[in-house]
């Protein structure tokens, strides 16, 4: 009945989960855990149930559509509360059941999950600013006004009930006297009796009281520590909820409007735990004293630091969802769906909005994630803003006309960066996220005109936004848009670089803001700014290069001051001065260098012209006939001994060489090689072979010596092998 409603992998999971809750009640014991399970699996055989008989009847496909999505819409509620409550096989059958059946999700089912997820990181963040001093493990409460009253209120009662109780009159018959027989019906019990704890005596209700009671085979927790487990518990459960929501936007994310309600409550989730990790970051900075542990921090339990470890898992978490939902949403074949949710306006309204949640965050120490997933999912508000605006043909062309809003807030953020205080890690991130997906928008922002701003506010600033540009902005760029798009930023960033390099040769009383130190820093991260520029591969012509020549020899001049103020001619700031007055693209505005040049290509030797006569040869052909010459006249002479043999065949090699003295240090070489030859190759004397031996020497045939065949020249076998060996070698 399932075939013609259902997919395979749909109806696989629908049939999986009322089976695994058949199989999970055999295992279990409790009565309460038996009545849970029990009504997860009939709610989850009425949905099968619905679908069999939905699979019987024909509709429309539309009206079959409505009917399937109303029948389904219990499944994936119970899915995720047995996914997050189950264990084992049910767990993974949850898990299938709300991956798979994932369009039949309501919203009001991911409305819950989220504010599950965010309410009780509420709840958490409220107990952990009222907690008892970290390591403690007392039941006191935090100071304040109300515990302040309580006390006092607590104070006057107990001096209350003191008072009346020394007013009251002593009785002197406290005590009970019993005798044996008493004492014993009083420990064992009285079965006669009607009352049930003096029937079962008083041994026995103590040991069943022992035994019944939570604490009874353990130590017994404190407030403070049954708080954290449940926090602990509560962690745990949020980040099952949280896989739950991470499937659903894998999923359906770029098809159901909800998913944009799910984004942004994750990230305030992720913000609200970054400035609740910062704010216990620094409150133990502030109680750190001596005694209190190492380096002056507070001491923590092992429940406070498993309690840290599994919020910080929670907090990656939620990072890791959130760019990943938002690299999927960004793409183009999900923008152009994702903005029909909203208008033109809508999204802009939520990119001001993103952008002032950007620049008012701030939790140091805790890292740089948060701001960018909060730049990427800005990204996806004005890339959806501006899918709203044009059609799908525009979507592929990169118009800058397109990218207003990006335009406005990027501008604004560099305002930012350059004028106020504690913004530029804000600021970064957003450039860093805009300029991998639309380079051409952040290249033309006014970037020369902020360079000159934070340099008349503060140094540390202006060498921050010139490394930004080096490392970030200028480096890397796509051939295309490195040669249509960076000629203008390329051309004024090298002219403020050679105005921050030329204010570095003032004096220490000129420029007193500038320490030592910084005077180096700047030179550096000029210098640098200065060879990635002129790196680049712009679009120029000869009508219009893309630096003046002027200005080109203005920058030559003021780097070859730079070097020749160095008073060290090592390290980094003098090697980037070389590098960059040798430079080809620089170098042709330096001083006397089309000079310089001219007289180096007349110089420069050229190929040499073939000779005109015709018995003359190349001088390679002439040199192989002089050396089979030589080696003939070698073999003519015969010298008595191989190494006289050799050092002629090699001096004859010489005689070629011009004066006596370099002749004479050939044959020395000469001779030496030939020791070599002879001590690798030594002369062994002539004797005859020994027999080995055996106890009868008649029976054993008397080895006859192998006949040698002598030469004409009376030179043995051996001899004619190294003087052929001789003879190649002074020939090659």
């Amino acid at each position: 009945h399932l075939q013609g409603v259902l997919k395979p992998r749909q109806r696989n999971a629908l049939c999986s989960l009322p089976s695994c809750l058949a199989f999970s009640l055999l295992g279990v014991q409790a009565d309460d855990e038996r009545t849970a399970a029990k009504e997860a699996l009939e709610d989850a055989l009425e949905v099968l149930r619905k679908m069999a008989a939905l699979g019987t009847k024909t509709h429309k496909p539309s009206k079959m559509k409505a009917l399937t999505s109303e029948a389904m819409a219990n499944l994936p509620r119970i899915a995720a509360e047995l996914y997050v409550t189950g264990t084992g096989m049910v767990k993974e059958a949850a898990r299938a059941a709300w991956r798979e059946l994932g369009e039949f999700i309501t919203d009001e089912t991911l409305t819950s999950l989220s504010a599950s997820i965010r309410d009780a990181d509420g709840d958490e963040g409220k107990d952990g600013e009222g907690e008892d001093e970290e390591g403690s493990d007392s039941d006191g409460e935090a100071d304040g006004p109300e515990a302040v009253a309580k006390a006092a209120a607590f104070a006057k009662a107990t001096e209350a009930l003191k008072a009346q109780r020394e007013a009251e009159p002593e009785d002197e018959d406290e005590d009970i006297t019993m005798d044996q027989d008493n004492l014993l019906e009083h420990l064992l019990g009285d079965e006669d009796a009607e009352d049930k704890a003096q029937a079962s005596g008083a041994l026995a209700s103590f040991a069943s009281t022992g035994l019944d009671t939570p604490g009874a085979f353990g130590q017994k927790l404190t407030k403070r520590q049954k708080r954290l487990r449940q926090r602990q518990e509560d962690v745990m459960r949020k980040l099952r909820e949280l896989e739950l929501v991470e499937l659903f936007l894998v999923k359906c994310g770029d098809s159901r409007k909800i998913s944009l309600e799910l984004l942004k409550g994750m990230h305030e989730l992720l913000l609200a735990s970054a400035r609740r990790a910062a704010k216990r970051r620094s409150a133990e900075n502030a109680e750190g004293g001596a005694g209190k542990g190492k380096q002056g921090r507070p001491k923590s339990s092992r429940g406070d630091i498993a309690l840290r470890q599994l919020e910080a898992a929670l907090a990656q978490r939620v990072a890791k969802l959130l760019a990943k939902a938002l690299r999927q949403a960004s793409r183009l074949s999900a923008l152009a769906s994702i903005a029909q949710w909203d208008t033109a306006e809508g999204w802009a309204k939520q990119a001001r909005e993103c952008f002032e949640m950007c620049r008012n965050y701030k939790a140091p120490g805790v890292g740089q994630k948060p701001l960018e997933v909060s730049a990427l999912l800005l990204y996806v508000f004005c890339a959806a803003h501006r899918a709203s605006l044009c059609s799908k043909e525009q979507l592929t062309k990169d118009n800058l006309e397109q990218w207003s809003l990006a335009t406005e807030l990027l501008t604004q953020a560099l305002e930012d960066w350059s004028t106020k205080k504690d913004l530029d890690r804000s600021s970064t991130a957003m450039m860093e996220v805009f300029v991998i997906r639309i380079p051409r928008v952040v290249l033309a922002l006014p970037w020369v005109e902020q360079l000159r701003a934070s340099a008349a506010r503060k140094a540390y600033v202006h060498r921050e936004q010139m490394a930004f540009i080096t490392g970030r902005l200028l480096h890397g760029l796509p051939p295309d848009v490195m040669s249509t798009s960076a000629g203008p930023l390329a051309a004024g960033f090298a002219m403020q670089c050679a105005e921050a390099l030329e204010s570095t040769l003032q004096t220490a009383a000129a420029s007193p803001a500038l320490s030592n130190q910084q005077r180096t820093k700047l030179r550096r991260e000029s210098l640098r700014g200065l060879r990635t520029a002129f790196k680049l591969k712009i679009q120029e012509t000869d009508d219009k290069p893309w630096l003046s020549h002027k200005d080109g020899e203005k920058i030559s001049s003021i780097i070859a001051k730079v070097r020749d103020s160095l008073q060290a001619r090592h390290g980094e700031v003098y090697l980037l001065c070389l590098h960059l007055l040798r430079s080809p693209r620089l170098a042709q505005f330096g001083k006397g260098w089309q000079q310089r040049a001219d007289k180096r290509a007349e110089k420069r030797p050229g190929k040499r012209p073939q000779q005109s006569e015709s018995n003359a040869s190349p001088a390679p052909k002439r040199r192989k006939e002089r050396d089979q010459d030589s080696a003939a006249s070698a073999s003519d002479a015969e010298p008595a001994g191989p190494r006289d043999r050799t050092a002629a065949v090699s001096a004859s090699n010489v005689e070629e060489r011009p004066g006596p003295a370099m002749a004479e240090t050939a044959r020395r070489e000469a001779t030496s090689r030939v020791d070599a030859v002879v001590e690798v190759v030594p002369w062994p004397a002539a004797e005859e072979e020994e027999l080995p031996p055996v106890h009868d020497a008649e029976a054993v045939p008397r080895l006859r010596e192998p006949e040698t065949e002598t030469p004409e020249d009376g030179a043995t076998p051996r001899e004619k092998t190294v003087r052929d060996e001789a003879r190649s070698w002074a020939q090659s």
